[in-house]
This record gives C-alpha cells, sequence and structure tokens, in this order.
C-alpha cells in the first residue's frame, strides 16, 4: 500500500476544503448557519443556501476529525480503484441525489408531524414537537456522501488481514474503518443515523445494475468541466506524487539504473576502443598505460647520473616511438599474454617480449 495522496487528488481537495470550512465556520461563529432545517429556515425565512452549504462543514471538531480520519483511509482506496474521473463523477452523483432526497424526506415529515400553538399574547409560533423529525433538521457536513463512500470501500476494497477471537472475527477494515463510522452515525442520535444510513442506501442505488437507476454508474462529468476544475483546483491541491522509499531500506531505482547504463557505456566505449580497426591489438591502451606507469614515481629513486645513463629521454614516449622491429614483434603476440607478461615487468615492453620468448622456447616441444 502505498501511503500518503498519490493518485488520490480529488480526497485531498475534499479533506482540505472540509477542514478549512469547518475551522471557519467555529472562528467566524457560523455553526448556526451550516445545518439544514425545514422549519423555520427553509419555509418562513427562505434561506434555500441551507441544502448545498450543508455538505462544506462540520458544527464540532469530534465529528470532522473522524470524518477526516474516514476520507482518508477509504476515500484513498476507492479513488485509486475507481480513477479520479469516475471517483468525482460518483461524488458529483450521490451528493446530488442524496440532497434531492433528503429534501424531500424531511420536508414530509415536517409537513406531517409539524404541530404548532399560537399564543394570544404575543402572536409567535410555539412549537409544540421540537424534534428532528417534526422540524426536518439535518446534521452539517457532507454525511451522504462519506457513507455512500464507506459503503462502496466495503463492495470493492478487500481486507488485508483478519483475526479471530473465540467467535468474534476481526480484520483491518473492522478497526480502522468501520469502527470510526459507528462513532460517527450514532454522535447525533438518531438524526446522524437517518443521514448515514440514506447516504449508504444512495449508494446502493448507484452500484446497481438492474431497475431505472441501472445506468447511474455509467455518468460521467462532462470532460471539459472535469478539466477546467483539475486546472483551476490543481495549484490548491498541490503535489500528489509517490512518496520516496528511504535509502536505509533499499536503492531507489532511478539512481541504480542510471549507474549500471554508465558502466556498461564506459565498458562499451572501451571493447570499441580496443577493437578499433588500424589499432592492432588495442595498442593506443598500452601506449597509456605506457605513459601512467612512466608518470608514477618509484620508491627509491636512483642518482641522476645513472637514471640518465639507464632511460633514454625517449622512454616516456608511447608507442609510436618504439622501433618497427620491436612494434612488429609485439602485433604478432597475444593481446591478453602480452598484458600479462606486461604487468609482470612493470610496462617495459623490451622485457615483456623477452619474457614471453623465454617462455615460449621452454615450452616449447623438443624434437
Amino acid at each position: 500500500m502505498i501511503a500518503g495522496f498519490a493518485h488520490a487528488p480529488v480526497t485531498k481537495g475534499v479533506l482540505i476544503t472540509l477542514a478549512v470550512a469547518s475551522v471557519c465556520t467555529s472562528l467566524f461563529q457560523l455553526k448556526p448557519f451550516v445545518h439544514l432545517q425545514i422549519h423555520p429556515h427553509l419555509d418562513t425565512h427562505h434561506q434555500y443556501y441551507r441544502p448545498f452549504l450543508q455538505h462544506f462543514a462540520f458544527s464540532n471538531s469530534s465529528e470532522l476529525f473522524l470524518a477526516l480520519l474516514l476520507f482518508y483511509n477509504a476515500g484513498v482506496k476507492v479513488e485509486r480503484t475507481f480513477g479520479t474521473y469516475k471517483y468525482a463523477s460518483f461524488l458529483a452523483v450521490v451528493t446530488v441525489i442524496f440532497t434531492a432526497v433528503q429534501f424531500v424526506v424531511l420536508a414530509a415529515c415536517s409537513l406531517l408531524f409539524l404541530r404548532v400553538d399560537r399564543a394570544q399574547e404575543s402572536g409567535l409560533e410555539r412549537e409544540v414537537e421540537r424534534s428532528w423529525v417534526v422540524v426536518g433538521r439535518s446534521p452539517a457536513g457532507p454525511w451522504g456522501p462519506l457513507f455512500a463512500l464507506l459503503f462502496q470501500y466495503h463492495r470493492v476494497i478487500p481486507h488485508m488481514w483478519s483475526m479471530r477471537i473465540e467467535q468474534l472475527e476481526l480484520s483491518d477494515q473492522a478497526i480502522e474503518v468501520y469502527s470510526l463510522a459507528a462513532l460517527l452515525a450514532v454522535s447525533q442520535g438518531t438524526s446522524s443515523v437517518f443521514v448515514a444510513v440514506l447516504g449508504m442506501m444512495v449508494s446502493a442505488a448507484y452500484r446497481s445494475k438492474s431497475g431505472p437507476l441501472r445506468r447511474l454508474h455509467k455518468y460521467r462529468l462532462p470532460v471539459r468541466v472535469y478539466r477546467i476544475l483539475a486546472f483551476v483546483l490543481a495549484p490548491w491541491v498541490g503535489e500528489i506524487r509517490r512518496p520516496q522509499r528511504s535509502w536505509r531500506v533499499e536503492r531507489p531505482d532511478r539512481p541504480t539504473l542510471a549507474v549500471r547504463e554508465a558502466r556498461l557505456a564506459e565498458h562499451s566505449a572501451t571493447v570499441a576502443n580496443l577493437n578499433r580497426p588500424g589499432n592492432a591489438l588495442g595498442m593506443p591502451r598500452l601506449a597509456s598505460l605506457l605513459r601512467r606507469r612512466s608518470a608514477q614515481p618509484h620508491e627509491q629513486p636512483p642518482p641522476p647520473a645513472q637514471a640518465q645513463q639507464q632511460q633514454p629521454p625517449s622512454s616516456a614516449q608511447g608507442w609510436n616511438d618504439l622501433p618497427p622491429e620491436l612494434q612488429a614483434s609485439l602485433s604478432a603476440l597475444p593481446r591478453t599474454r602480452l598484458m600479462a607478461a606486461m604487468q609482470q615487468t612493470d610496462g617495459n615492453l623490451t622485457e615483456a617480449l623477452d619474457l614471453i620468448r623465454s617462455d615460449t622456447a621452454t615450452h616449447s616441444p623438443r624434437p
């Protein structure tokens, strides 16, 4: 499993928007304006923005914390399974359907169960029943999209491990996701249970392949709209690249591959230089080897007079300064044998040639 938000930009954007909107709602004391309530906010005060504004913020920090954990644990995996395009279309579809169904159900309940008693003294309406069913109240937050997402997580994501305690079997999904979802579903009593169940029902209808909604899962956002939103919101979402693995575990693939390619190129260049036509037996390399060895200082250099007598001024020169007879003799020898003899004689071609001739005379069969 890949940690972080790699290949999950929509989930990352949802988490950022939800966290920022909830904090701003709390700081500016806007909590009374984010939940949905039919009476009196819609039927009397005509605050029609509430059904749409409801999905952007939670009213308390505990619900926000649980929702962020659920979006991270479940939303990232579902988005990687669906793909970003299908995942964005899924969230848009279930949000619209959930909002419409919720509004219809709450409005019907409010019309059926709302009973008011007008006070004769003040002329104001007094609510006899203050239950959420009577006033058509729904808690603030993206309850529908979240529990619709959890239903898809249960259907498409397999568990990684499970354990059994007596007759109870637990999996990683039950510990990391389902337990948190249960806490969130009962956080506001029956009203939160209602929106949680309604969200899962909408998700089940989205996934169904029969009935009037069988083509619902094939709907996709218009490509132009999706690209415009991606272009506008990408700078706010930030990077979604895969996290780099630690060097303590294993080396990254790219540096290792680069080193291997560099070594292969160096080896190929060396072989091509040795096998280049016109340079018999790779003699340019032998000449460079002679130059390097002649440039290295000796541990106990002889006196200047003896050095001038033993080594002529041209001893540090290369292959082209050798006598033609010696060049012809060296060219006729095998390259591996010549290199081995030069290593034994510290790069002296004359001594190497004498060593090869002595070995040849020693191992030659007698008549």
